[in-house]
């Protein structure tokens, strides 16, 4: 992919993954995915001792920094109406408040994008623009407001079932899912390199399948990646209805941490090369991308900065299966039912496969 874009200005991940691998294995150095930071704000507390956050792309980046000194600099209000979560009057007058804690480049980034910043920040992403599309569409078609709302309003699987049978078992809601997520459709927003690997209708299969799953299988009440593709809203008044750091708690915590984390523009490769004493890695899903042979080395690199006591690791799948027993082979103890158990909780519909690992 071109690395000039954001693409995530939102993190379609649910950092509850993460944020429950921290209780469970006590980890205070870690290493994440930049993208649009949503996991990275989330996983600052007070236990933590450091995170390095690390990203190829240098408009990410720029974006992570921007959101970075908003967060130190404003209130939840004032950032929510900044990013775009909230209405503001007058979002460039904040940024000039803002920028000069951007480093050089990230400033210079922004100098050439000042109308997103206008727009709000956190729908600036291709991947949000394509949610939008997607989102208005559906809502012409088929859900409207009050359909919507009477979906988030259902208490038990039952109801959410009986609302499926009646606004969406039908030809019409699976064929506009199917069309709007084609491979057809994406292409519009992504490079070729995004679909490379897909069929024409393998997207459209994938996340009909995967959005039926959401709300027949899954409690749907604090799903805010469904409600954020409908309707483009997190869910404010519920609990877990947005990324940790978004609540109240969440904010303030994030806030008292920022100095914790380190933001790398660079490659996870490159990056394992300069850190030591990991507990944890967070990958996202960077082994979905190119073959794999191209990691051969990463198995080695981890268990150099991993910490002396292990490390975890952690990585999801969008377009297959054993993508990280196949990168790290015997060097990763596969924790299977715990893999099972995160990917039940995974709220995103985006992935196949959820995976943990303990490296040996």
């Amino acid at each position: 992919m071109p690395l000039s874009e954001i693409y995530f200005s939102q993190i379609r991940e649910d950092s509850r993954i993460e944020r429950q691998l921290q209780d469970r294995y006590q980890a205070r150095r870690v290493l994440t995915i930049g993208s649009g930071g949503c996991t990275a704000f989330s996983l600052l507390d007070d236990d933590l001792e450091s995170l390095v956050v690390v990203d190829a792309n240098p408009a990410q980046c720029a974006l992570i920094h921007l959101k970075r000194a908003a967060l130190v600099s404003l209130d939840l209000d004032e950032y929510l109406a900044f990013v775009g979560e909230r209405p503001a009057t007058d979002r460039l007058a904040t940024y000039r408040r803002l920028e000069s804690a951007l480093p050089e480049e990230a400033q210079a980034y922004w100098r050439t994008h000042l109308a997103r910043i206008e727009s709000g920040i956190n729908r600036c992403g291709v991947t949000d623009r394509f949610y939008s599309l997607v989102g208005e569409n559906l809502s012409q078609i088929i859900l409207d407001t009050a359909a919507v709302d009477a979906l988030f309003a259902c208490s038990s699987l039952d109801e959410q079932r009986a609302f499926y049978a009646e606004h969406l078992d039908n030809d019409r809601w699976d064929t506009a899912v199917r069309v709007l997520f084609s491979r057809w459709t994406q292409s519009y927003f992504y490079p070729p390199l995004w679909s490379a690997r897909s069929t024409e209708s393998e997207f459209g299969e994938f996340y009909a399948s995967q959005i039926t799953e959401a709300i027949t299988d899954r409690p749907v009440a604090d799903n805010y990646f469904l409600h954020q593709l409908l309707v483009g809203r997190y869910l404010f008044d519920r609990a877990d209805g947005t990324p940790a750091y978004l609540s109240e708690a969440g904010y303030s915590r994030a806030r008292r941490n920022i100095h914790k984390m380190e933001l790398v523009n660079g490659t996870v490769d490159q990056c394992l090369r300069t850190v030591r004493e990991i507990d944890a890695f967070y990958l996202s899903n960077i082994f979905d991308w190119g073959s794999l042979t191209r990691h051969g080395a990463f198995p080695e690199n981890a268990r150099e900065a991993a910490s002396a006591d292990g490390a975890i690791v952690l990585h999801r799948s969008m377009y297959g299966r054993d993508r990280l027993s196949s990168v790290f082979g015997d060097n990763l103890r596969i924790r299977s039912e715990l893999s099972q158990e995160l990917m039940q909780q995974e709220r995103s519909m985006l992935y196949r496969e959820v995976t943990v690992g303990e490296l040996v």
